[in-house]
């Protein structure tokens, strides 16, 4: 990623988007500080995981994007992550990182580069995780809830402090085949904690298709953006559009080297994804 120009999204304000670019010593500090935490954690082999840190840069870069350029104040994300579901963090087989890992992890990104809006991760005071020391070495803060969230448990709660979310952000959690929530009732969860027109985000990376991630098979360009397999219904209810910005992103958060081979190839391609997996409620 030596000569790849990212592009930063510090606020977005009525329209009128505040960014920097950033330079490679940046890069290389995110990506020291990672492998880092990688190299100190008993889960993981540090030596197997340097494509797993580029495509955390590439696209938790490009989704941390995405929600500064909403305009939240205060978004609260519910981890889905356990260090049992994620034997490593990138599958060589598959040549990509594992599913609902980018979106569990993205806000040590906005952390690092003190993106708006401020996140606040919620976890239980007894978790322990890769996804949790990796928040608390990048300083992202915490409010603790009292187990973890499984959708639709109505049973869930955070100790909240005077916290107000304009936003909550489900990050890669499970749904059964065949079921589906209302997004008013599972908002309807959160309302205590939250201004009274919160959105609830919600962010899953379905599996792919023939043994192949829907990224792989568009970097392969097995398969074209307009063939891509309707998401499965998880929640129901009205959706924000949010195209607009995703495209923005896409076309203004990195410049790749041609040179970087499957990176170059799967960069036009993101919005398309993000699309898919990111719906705003």
């Amino acid at each position: 990623m030596s000569n790849d120009k990212f592009f930063i999204v510090k606020s977005s304000d009525e329209g009128e988007v505040h960014s920097r670019i950033l330079t490679q010593d940046g890069v290389t500090d995110l990506y020291n500080k990672v492998m880092e935490v990688i190299a100190g954690h008993p889960s993981y082999d540090y030596t197997e995981e340097d494509m797993f840190v580029k495509m955390l840069i590439l696209q938790g870069i490009c989704v941390s994007n995405i929600i500064a350029m909403m305009g939240y104040s205060k978004i609260l994300v519910v981890p889905s992550f356990r260090n049992s579901k994620f034997p490593s963090l990138y599958n060589h087989g598959d040549q990509d990182v594992r599913y609902n890992l980018i979106n569990n992890l993205w806000p040590v990104i906005n952390s690092f580069f003190g993106q708006d809006p401020h996140i606040y991760y919620t976890f239980p005071s007894d978790h322990v995780s890769f996804c949790r020391d990796l928040a608390r070495d990048f300083h992202v803060d915490n409010v603790v809830c009292n187990k973890r969230y499984v959708m639709g448990d109505d049973t869930f709660w955070v100790e909240n402090e005077g916290n107000e979310f304009d936003a909550v952000f489900l990050a890669g959690h499970p749904i059964d085949d065949g079921v589906t929530f209302a997004a008013a009732d599972i908002k309807a969860d959160f309302a205590s904690i939250c201004t009274e027109d919160f959105d609830l985000i919600e962010m899953y990376d379905e599996e792919g298709i023939d043994g192949l991630s829907l990224r792989n098979h568009l970097k392969n360009n097995t398969l074209k953006s307009h063939e891509m397999p309707p998401r499965r219904t998880r929640l129901t209810g009205e959706e924000k559009d949010i195209r607009e910005i995703c495209e923005y992103i896409n076309n203004n958060t990195v410049k790749i080297n041609p040179t970087e081979g499957n990176l170059a190839n799967i960069v036009p391609r993101l919005s398309t994804l993000f699309q898919r997996e990111l719906k705003v409620y």
